[in-house]
């Protein structure tokens, strides 16, 4: 996690133009990490920690949403939000979204945000709209529907 602010942060000021949410999880809260962060986020005017209680709060307010391997970007790109997965290069992928590549990039630390940020934002509004409809075409693939044979695969009698 530590690392994936980090590389964010470092692009912060060339990226003047946008607001940064930093939202960590609830089991590894900001306070836990604060001290493996290089920067300093009280002197950076466009980034703030999330006080929401709800990620529908904070996906709101978002225009591209950048995950490691958390399922937060499931919900993003169920909402059309566009992702950017950043890559820690291990063996194993923690990216949940590993077989879709639509509405969806990705970043290693050889990678520059800032290019990247531009491509999504230079989409045209056909593809724009293209991708998301795969998106959650693949969305609708991804989970099982709601019915009660589906959810007793859960319940133990």
């Amino acid at each position: 996690m530590s690392e994936m602010v980090n590389y964010v942060l470092k692009y912060v000021d060339e990226l003047k133009d946008f607001n940064f949410i930093i939202r960590t999880h609830p089991v590894l809260p900001w306070k836990d990490i604060r001290e493996n962060i290089k920067y300093d986020i009280n002197r950076l005017s466009n980034v703030t920690l999330s006080f929401n209680k709800t990620l529908i709060d904070d996906l709101n307010q978002t225009d591209i949403c950048i995950y490691w391997g958390s399922t937060v970007a499931l919900e993003a790109l169920n909402m059309g939000i566009p992702l950017i997965h950043y890559d820690i290069q291990s063996i194993l992928s923690y990216d949940p979204l590993f077989r879709s590549n639509y509405l969806k990039w990705v970043v290693t630390d050889n990678d520059s945000l800032s290019e990247v940020i531009e491509r999504i934002i230079s989409l045209s509004d056909e593809e724009y709209t293209r991708q998301t409809n795969l998106a959650k075409a693949y969305m609708k693939s991804y989970f099982y529907p709601v019915s009660d044979e589906n959810m007793s695969k859960f319940l133990c009698n």
